[in-house]
């Protein structure tokens, strides 16, 4: 059947006819596709994401053959598993001294898992909003330490170092979304519900970046995580995305990363000015990719274990995507009103290439000195 994903249509075929598989459904009209499906899945399995007209369900594979024979019914798609995949940036992207009041009070989405109250973080205080997906918890927190990493090299003020391990944009407020478990991990599922949460409050906290330091095997047709980042895209919100760790092999950009119409991230290592090894190639899903490297070895940032030294190292595209995220609320702040499209024009107007291939630099790595 031509409407659900392969990669479901090979797992029914493993599965006895009781066992539940998750999934996500494109609907014609979201409604009317609801309506009827609430009459052949559990009412309680159905998660909305309207922001894409589509839903998830937990279903068994009979009721996925009949959900898909609906004609309300676009598309049923397979739901992936996904990863969590600054002195010396700094001067590098030459952001060390580069201050833009925040006076239009913007702040910039990040999607990870979680953060800790580092005093880097703290004084000043720059998480306005803290939202748990996966424990439900009220208090701002995180059991990995990718996410405080990651927020930390977007926007920390360098208290405790004397401001030698600032972020990038140092004057941003920061919604901080607990999406990825305790392990990096977790499903489209929960993405997608962050994903929902920004699509609904964007106006009310004036988001107009997310940063995506995580990524998936994208699928062939239907991907959820690429179509809901450039529905936010096309809403007005810069999506900021990490490439992957998956290289040097080519066609190994993550999803959502593998997109077309976003950004997306690869590392670079300065110690040899050449792109990081581990850093995904494309090309994307009909595109090159990545977009532009930026230094993604080695970098020093912030260590959620509060009762440790409080910075530590880490490399990664995970890394390289909070530095792009924070040259991009910068470029917002600077210019008002603009589009994501000429946000990712702006980025790579400024970019030089190291070696000529777009599958492994995208245009080249961003460059301060190139106007």
């Amino acid at each position: 059947m031509n409407k659900i994903d392969p990669n479901i249509f090979s797992n029914i075929k493993a599965l006895s006819k009781n066992d539940n598989v998750e999934c996500i459904v494109y609907a014609h009209n979201y409604h009317i596709a609801k309506r009827y499906i609430s009459n052949l899945v559990d009412k309680n399995s159905i998660i909305d994401f309207p922001f894409m007209g589509a839903f998830a369900i937990t279903t068994n594979c009979k009721s996925i053959c009949n959900i898909a024979g609906l004609e309300c019914v676009k598309y049923v798609s397979s739901v992936a598993s996904v990863s969590t995949c600054i002195d010396k940036s700094n001067d590098f992207l030459g952001t060390n001294n580069l201050v833009v009041t925040n006076t239009k009070n913007i702040s910039v989405a990040v999607i990870d898992t979680g953060c800790s109250p580092h005093i880097d973080l703290m004084m000043p205080k720059k998480i306005i909003k803290f939202i748990d997906l996966v424990n439900d918890k009220k208090y701002m927190y995180d059991d990995n330490g990718h996410g405080t990493f990651v927020t930390g090299v977007l926007c920390g003020s360098g208290a405790y170092s004397g401001g030698k391990f600032a972020g990038i944009d140092k004057d941003i407020n920061v919604i901080s979304i607990k999406a990825l478990d305790k392990n990096g991990e977790t499903g489209a599922v929960n993405i997608l519900k962050a994903m929902q949460w920004i699509y609904d409050n964007k106006s009310e906290y004036n988001i107009k970046v997310v940063c995506m330091s995580f990524g998936a095997t994208p699928l062939n047709s239907g991907d959820p995580l690429i179509r809901g980042a450039e529905i936010l895209w096309d809403s007005g919100v810069v999506v900021v995305c990490a490439a992957g760790n998956s290289g040097p092999d080519e066609k190994t950009i993550k999803s959502p990363g593998a997109s077309s119409k976003i950004i997306t991230v690869g590392a670079l290592d300065l110690d040899n000015n050449q792109v990081a090894n581990f850093s995904s190639r494309g090309p994307g899903l009909n595109s090159y990719k990545p977009d532009l490297i930026v230094p993604g070895v080695n970098v020093k940032g912030l260590n959620y274990k509060l009762t440790d030294y409080p910075y530590t190292i880490m490399s990664g595209t995970s890394v390289a995507t909070p530095m792009v995220a924070g040259i991009c609320s910068n470029i917002v702040k600077m210019s008002g009103k603009i589009s994501p499209n000429r946000v990712k024009s702006m980025l790579i107007q400024r970019c030089t290439q190291i070696n000529g291939d777009k599958n492994s630099e995208g245009f080249g790595y961003y460059d301060k000195n190139k106007s």
